[in-house]
């Protein structure tokens, strides 16, 4: 009995690796990707819900994140068996809808979006080389540049250039995923990801703004 519980797993992944197993030179070659997600900002001072201070220093009752979009393209290169470089450069938007105490004791409800050309560098892992559904792990070194800072203040929208934030910022990103490659040269991509600042963004010296995001990406990837 036990054996027979042991041997049917055995069979139904052989089936199954056979199954979906292929020559698949897409992954021996250079690709161009595009991918779309959407992201959840969050803060390390208080993770998930509450944030104590707000970027101009006064207080913050609550803050809620906002969940914001990014666009990336990117370039892989294969360096040897199973490991890519990756070079990319996108546009994303962190925020949060904070409910803020004034100087009076009175709450008014805020709105803040920050929004980023970035660039990228960093390696991906295969780990079904030869399988039409492949995963990977990737690691990504980001510098974020800050081109546009968005808040919503008692219905008025105010939209300025770097003010609050610091103009350069460092990022790490790390992503879980899946390509499925749908025909000889193009595979689908879907993956997780959880990105989070170097060093503070803010240029406010009585702050720490350091966020971070949980994301998914979803894009093609395209051979050379």
């Amino acid at each position: 009995m036990l054996k027979c519980k042991l041997v049917l797993p055995l069979i139904f992944l052989i089936v199954f690796l056979n199954t979906i197993t292929g020559q698949n030179e897409i992954y021996k070659a250079e690709r161009v990707e595009i991918t779309y997600g959407l992201s959840r900002t969050f803060h390390y001072n208080s993770p998930f819900l509450l944030f104590l201070q707000c970027i101009e220093g006064c207080s913050a009752k609550s803050q809620s994140p906002k969940i914001l979009s990014r666009i990336d393209f990117k370039y892989y290169q294969p360096l040897f068996n199973r490991f890519e470089i990756k070079t990319g450069i996108g546009l994303n938007q962190i925020g949060s809808d904070e409910i803020v105490e004034d100087f009076f004791g009175g709450d008014f409800e805020s709105s803040n979006t920050f929004t980023f050309v970035n660039f990228s560098i960093g390696q991906r892992s295969l780990f079904l080389e030869k399988t039409k559904l492949n995963l990977f792990l990737e690691n990504d070194l980001f510098m974020d540049m800050t081109i546009r800072e968005t808040r919503e203040l008692y219905g008025n929208e105010n939209v300025s250039k770097a003010k609050n934030l610091k103009l350069i910022n460092f990022s790490y990103q790390f992503s879980i995923g899946t390509l499925w490659n749908v025909r000889e040269e193009t595979a689908l991509v879907l993956a997780m990801n959880f990105k989070t600042a170097l060093r503070k963004y803010d240029v406010n010296n009585s702050t720490d703004y350091k966020p971070y995001a949980i994301g998914l990406n979803v894009g093609i990837s395209k051979k050379l």
